[in-house]
């Protein structure tokens, strides 16, 4: 790949060494360029994303559209930060690579990043420059929340006739004139498809071909700079080569995608009917009462806009196709089509050799970059989002965290614990020979350490390896102890209670036997037998005399 450019800069050289330190590295190779220029349309999205590896910093992005909507990934940089020095760099090497001479005719696409929109109108001041809708929103939702904003703000960018954008711009009005005063500050043609020109075939308005590359890189951007590359680069060549065999095989004329939003059209060319005026233009109406175009097939031009944007005729164009007796596929794009998505992906990338097989230079390699804190207190407690929560093979009840390091503070190993490790009973079993004797204590560690070196659990009351707190004989024994002394206290509290029931009742009966006495004929000072016998049987002596006494 002898016209790849990659390109390094570094900053002058501190005092005390000659030694450069690093700043930036830019990388566009020969292949992705040439198919770039021979088969992709002149649509870039342009994207910067953090590095969490060692060194930081932003990895810097520019990524084409394939004639199936796919991405191609064209260059990429990495600098130590998104300003505008560092987009004007990256903006002024890919405009050298691509070989952008007449800007107006490429479209840029962004998320409205720190220094891009500076660098694109300082680099390519005639080309369109597009923002991501879902970023325009979620700056839009941080004032103005609200389902009826949001339906609106997406109705009016999907709007490609003045008429419904105007339409939705209104309803947007009547929710919020603060939202709708925000965003009519925003130019047309940076987030509306009425404003979009017609030269990249594409109405695209987000920046998704940017994320899901990011996506696809996202396992590399913990490595270090060198590596990320090479990772990469890999990955591109896997994709082009994948990428290829696929359409090789295939014995369509366009590309998958591009041919489903075709055939959704022609389903929906139902509802409409075409008139002809025995010329090139047909006046269409639907039939489900609605609105009335004209469409003009020579000229590929209809007032909806789409097909002139898109180069894939409309359900209105299908239907005047049909009225013709011809197949709309003879009337798409050749940007779809699959021989410019071989032209694109024959440009295949060339593997590169290990760094052991690299030659030497005489240079001196340059020092790392300077690695930046950023600003607020440092978080120390660990991510555990990525741990794999999995059960301990010798208690299925307990958790344990796999892909996590544990060292131990006997020996000082990774993988284990005191609690496990092996080395412990053996320096132990050394100490009790160099002593000359056995010691009871020790022994009995021993075998406690034996029997926690396979169940790996310890009394956390008693300190005592072997079992758990639930377990514990000791524990055990002052529950049963505690439980003998509640059921004691209440046996107690019952006898209590029953004494107090028999003494309640015995008042009751002596006050209603008193009642009835009172009865008795007052001139009789002798108790009745029969009450005496009935007295004496229901109640002890004591009580019979007492009652007795009362009533005389």
């Amino acid at each position: 790949m002898p016209l790849s450019t990659i390109k390094l800069m570094t900053d002058p050289p501190e005092t005390g060494t000659d030694r450069r330190r690093f700043k930036r590295f830019y990388v566009c190779l020969e292949p992705l360029k040439e198919g770039f220029g021979e088969g992709c349309r002149p649509l870039i999205g342009l994207d910067g994303c953090h590095l969490r590896g060692p060194f930081g910093g932003i990895l810097l992005t520019a990524v084409a559209t394939d004639p199936n909507d796919g991405i191609y990934p064209v260059a990429s940089a990495h600098v130590e930060a998104e300003n505008n020095d560092s987009w004007d760099w990256f903006m002024s090497l890919l405009k050298t690579d691509l070989r952008i001479e007449n800007s107006g005719f490429f479209t840029f696409i962004s998320d409205r990043q720190k220094g891009l929109v500076n660098a694109l109108e300082k680099q390519v001041p005639s080309s369109e420059h597009r923002f991501c809708v879902m970023h325009l929103y979620r700056n839009l939702w941080q004032g103005n929340r609200g389902i009826g904003i949001r339906k609106a703000l997406w109705f009016a960018a999907r709007s490609t006739t003045e008429f419904t954008f105007k339409k939705h711009m209104d309803i947007l009005k009547q929710i919020s004139n603060k939202a709708y005063n925000w965003l009519s500050e925003k130019p047309r043609s940076q987030w509306t498809r009425t404003g979009f020109k017609e030269l990249c075939k594409s109405d695209m308005f987000v920046n998704n071909n940017c994320e899901v590359f990011n996506h696809a890189i996202n396992n590399f951007r913990e490595m270090g700079i060198i590596t990320m590359f090479k990772s990469i680069h890999l990955s591109c060549m896997e994709r082009i080569q994948r990428r290829k065999t696929k359409m090789e095989a295939s014995t369509n004329v366009f590309c998958t995608k591009p041919m489903k939003k075709l055939h959704k059209a022609m389903q929906m060319a139902a509802n409409a009917r075409p008139v002809w005026n025995c010329g090139d233009k047909y006046s269409v109406t639907m039939t489900d009462g609605g609105h009335q175009i004209v469409v003009d097939l020579s000229q590929k031009h209809y007032a909806y806009r789409k097909w002139q944007l898109t180069g894939i005729p409309c359900f209105h164009a299908c239907a005047c196709i049909f009225f013709q007796k011809q197949s709309p596929v003879d009337y798409m794009h050749e940007c779809y089509s699959k021989e410019r998505y071989l032209q694109v992906y024959n440009h295949v990338l060339d593997p590169v050799n290990g760094e052991e097989f690299w030659e030497d230079t005489t240079e001196l390699p340059p020092l790392p970059p300077v690695i930046k804190v950023a600003p607020g207190r440092p978080k120390k407690k660990r991510d555990t989002r990525t741990d794999i929560i999995e059960t301990r093979p010798s208690n299925p009840y307990m958790l344990k965290r796999s892909e996590t390091s544990l060292r131990c503070s006997h020996c000082n190993e990774w993988g284990h614990n005191q609690r496990s490790c092996k080395s412990k009973k053996v320096d132990m079993k050394k100490k009790v020979e160099e002593e000359g004797g056995i010691d009871l204590d020790l022994q009995e560690k021993l075998d406690t350490v034996n029997v926690a070196t396979k169940k790996h659990v310890t009394c956390s009351r008693f300190q005592k390896l072997g079992h758990n707190i639930r377990g514990c004989p000791k524990k055990k024994k002052e529950k049963a102890a505690a439980a003998e002394k509640v059921r004691e206290k209440h046996e107690e509290q019952a006898v209590r209670d029953r004494q107090h029931d028999l003494e309640k009742k015995i008042a009751e009966d002596t006050e209603l036997a008193a009642k009835k006495a009172v009865t008795v004929k007052r001139h009789s000072t002798k108790p009745n037998p029969a009450m005496v016998a009935q007295l004496s049987h229901s109640y002890p002596q004591e009580r019979l005399v007492l009652h007795l006494e009362v009533r005389q």
